[in-house]
């Protein structure tokens, strides 16, 4: 059956609850909530294709056949995920739960690598396990809605200044969202990384003067816009930047 015309739905598949046999190129899915959204919340039927997809492939297929505790599907491409580049991580102070989860949709859309999740003066202080597990759910949803198959890795919290002291990013270009700076588009057209970005920007509130002494000895401020912008709003237009 031909369904050209019909949605192209993309679904997140746990390592452990599928199965892929290279030889016969076919798939099979054991998850049970999984099939329940295939089979009862999409209805989708035999002989619909879709794309599945894990940490590390994605696969085009047609639904072969659905069994009580299993779904069989054909695969008709298997790609491996590749990440896009130049590698792109963020710093994000613990935001509100609504502007947070929105910060981390729009970096999985983006093909953000790493998000660092960290504690500043003027942020939230905790965020419970249940608040970290819902962030790599938001990031599965984003994943599915855009087609950017490509999950970032959601480190666990810690204080701005241990991330300042153990952080890797040698060789990226670190990029400071203060209105102070230079503009961002100038900064760009002279300086582009292939060796990745790393990306910070303040809570609502911004940093405190301290931690704004402590961010200009690693960090290159740059200005956005002619006025002081939300952080989720920051957040979308400097990972929009780097990925024209």
């Amino acid at each position: 059956m031909k369904h050209d015309s019909a949605h192209n739905f993309a679904i997140f598949v746990d390592d452990s609850a599928h199965s892929y046999n290279k030889n016969t190129e076919s798939l099979a899915v054991s998850d049970h909530d999984t099939i329940v959204r295939i089979t009862t919340i999409l209805r989708l039927k035999e002989g619909r294709s879709l794309t599945l997809f894990t940490h590390d492939t994605h696969y085009e297929c047609t639904i072969a056949a659905v069994h009580k505790k299993k779904i069989d599907f054909i695969c008709h491409q298997v790609k491996p995920i590749v990440p896009q580049l130049p590698q792109v991580a963020i710093v994000l102070p613990l935001l509100e739960r609504d502007a947070l989860e929105e910060v981390v949709y729009m970096a999985t859309v983006y093909g953000v690598h790493d998000i660092h999740l960290v504690v500043t003066e003027k942020s939230r202080k905790i965020l419970t396990e249940k608040e970290h597990a819902r962030l790599h759910k938001i990031a599965i949803a984003a994943g599915e809605q855009s087609k950017q198959f490509f999950m970032p890795k959601i480190h666990v919290v810690s204080p701005l200044e241990d991330f300042i002291q153990k952080q890797s990013y040698k060789s990226s270009l670190k990029l400071w969202c203060d209105i102070s700076g230079e503009s961002i588009l100038k900064l760009k057209e002279r300086s582009r990384s292939e060796d990745g970005y790393l990306l910070i920007w303040g809570p609502e509130g911004d940093f405190a003067h301290q931690e704004k002494e402590m961010l200009g000895k690693l960090f290159i401020p740059v200005k956005l816009a002619n006025a002081v912008l939300r952080a989720r709003d920051a957040a979308a237009l400097i990972m929009g930047i780097i990925r024209l």
